[in-house]
């Protein structure tokens, strides 16, 4: 449910800064797809710094997403989804009322 309501959040936001549905859908799954990446990135480039890898697998979907099909439910992951839904919501409502005003 949290999973689902962070995506599409992502949607909604990408759909207020487009104005054609095609190219809203493309940002919103490269957005996506960024999201997914890092847990890969996170992982196999071993060139990077424990830090940046660390960041990086933190901001991904993937690894809070595992720990909810694991049965694992945890207040880390809970807020993470929260904020990442509540965060492109704001933004998304933030700019619709800036479209309004022009």
């Amino acid at each position: 449910l949290l999973w689902g309501a962070s995506l599409i959040a992502i949607g909604i936001f990408t759909s207020t800064i487009s104005t054609n549905q095609i190219n809203a859908f493309m940002f919103s799954f490269a957005i996506i797809l960024v999201f997914y990446l890092l847990s890969f990135l996170s992982n196999t480039a071993s060139f990077l710094p424990v830090q940046v890898s660390t960041v990086m697998r933190e901001l991904s979907l993937v690894s809070h997403q595992d720990n909810f099909f694991n049965g694992v439910l945890t207040a880390k992951d809970v807020l993470y989804y929260v904020l990442v839904t509540g965060s492109f919501l704001f933004a998304a409502a933030r700019f619709f009322e800036s479209r309004r005003w022009r």
